[in-house]
């Protein structure tokens, strides 16, 4: 075999790859917005951290260049688990939860975001039981599926992936964008 015809086979091996992966992977951006503004995303110790005033309400943006199953589940200062958005989103809307308000005392909630390629069968099905009854075993449930969860970096929400990507300008305000992946675990503590 030549060089030249080596070269061209692997040429053709990089394209295929390439072209294969860009299949399995997407675009999208998360907002937090409050007053119709983006707010900033921060880390402290090591989390991704959104300051809230216990009386302000705000609601999060999913925005994504490909269909997606976007998953965004709150776990409350108490423990108490609940699920807020189970979606297939289309690629090129926004998907916006509904208003978010968190009443006294003070403390900290923890979102976690799981976008996928894929549709996350056990986690949906974990959370249309805990929609149909929020009984402390479905709650549970919801929460063992949620853990179980994983991104191709063995990233899973209970050891959840820094933010690592900068915050922009689009069409959703102020947003995180991630890229690269098929499916992502990420989480936001806001603190109120």
């Amino acid at each position: 075999m030549n060089k030249k015809t080596l070269f061209l086979i692997c040429v053709c091996i990089a394209l295929l790859i390439n072209g294969a992966f860009a299949q399995n992977t997407f675009t999208w951006s998360l907002a937090v917005v409050k007053d119709n503004q983006g707010l900033p995303f921060e880390t402290v110790d090591a989390k991704t951290v959104i300051p809230i005033n216990y009386d302000e309400s705000f609601h999060l943006e999913i925005f994504s260049e490909r269909d997606c199953y976007t998953y965004i589940i709150v776990e409350m200062a108490s423990g108490k688990i609940l699920p807020v958005l189970s979606r297939h989103v289309r690629a090129g809307f926004v998907q916006k939860t509904g208003s978010i308000r968190f009443k006294p005392p003070a403390g900290e909630e923890k979102f976690y975001i799981i976008t996928s390629l894929e549709e996350q069968t056990n986690l949906q099905r974990a959370i249309d039981d805990f929609e149909r009854n929020n009984s402390e075993r479905n709650a549970e449930r919801l929460r063992t599926r949620l853990y179980n969860i994983r991104d191709p970096n063995e990233e899973d929400p209970g050891r959840p992936r820094e933010h690592s990507s900068s915050i922009r300008g689009s069409d959703i305000q102020s947003a995180r964008e991630f890229s690269g992946q098929s499916t992502y675990v990420r989480s936001i503590t806001i603190i109120h």
